[in-house]
């Protein structure tokens, strides 16, 4: 038998149609799509499942849900939800992988620079947004090579998994987010450098063991 009552099931179908239909307010259905986990009730484990295999029906791309879901969380959280698909993806995007605690340091200077709680008198700006994040220094680009560049896309994206991924069971919560932005080697590669902070004949027994399965793949 089903966890998921009638009303759920209706109201998670009821927000697809109001995706696929509307434009204006994409940001605030999915919003509400991801934070109520309606894909679960749809028989999803993940968004990620149900948006890979719907973004033909819905018309937009697994990436472009996120984003819009990204903006309307931080519109939420800075700006109260009467705001949220006020504000374009790419204005907030700086602050999309910021942690509650950041965004707390950003709402604080957003008002001391614009003397107003509204996003709509501020004029907000993709650079405007970004400047205020460098400043804070919650974002450091002191090493431009392209391994730095490509650490820091990974990290980034790793957070964002993690805030999409918000569970109860921190486990839970990692393990999605692992899956999601590392490759199955990563993955066993990131195991092995974990086991390798630890000591033991058996820690050593089972870091070979994966580097004998990593040599194999």
């Amino acid at each position: 038998m089903s966890k998921y009552t009638s009303e759920q099931k209706k109201r998670a179908k009821k927000l697809i149609t109001q995706i696929k239909k509307s434009s204006t307010t994409m940001q605030t259905h999915m919003y509400e799509f991801i934070q109520s986990e309606s894909f679960k009730v749809l028989g999803f484990e993940t968004f990620k499942s149900w948006a890979k295999e719907n973004e033909q029906e819905v018309g937009i791309s697994y990436d472009s849900m996120l984003s819009y879901h990204h903006t309307a969380r931080v519109t939420h959280y800075l700006f109260g939800e009467e705001h949220i698909g006020t504000i374009p993806p790419f204005v907030l995007k700086p602050l999309f992988p910021l942690t509650e605690e950041q965004l707390d340091l950003i709402s604080e200077k957003t008002l001391e620079e614009f003397k107003t709680e509204d996003p709509s008198e501020m004029k907000l700006t993709n650079k405007k947004v970004k400047s205020i994040v460098e400043r804070l220094g919650l974002v450091t680009n002191q090493n431009h090579d392209t391994g730095s560049s490509k650490k820091s896309k990974t990290q980034n994206k790793l957070i964002l998994s993690l805030n999409n991924h918000k569970s109860n069971s921190v486990v839970k919560s990692l393990r999605l987010a692992i899956d999601e932005t590392f490759t199955s080697k990563q993955q066993i590669r990131l195991c092995r450098d974990v086991l390798k902070e630890f000591e033991g004949s058996n820690v050593d027994k089972a870091i070979k063991y994966i580097e004998s399965v990593l040599e194999e793949l």
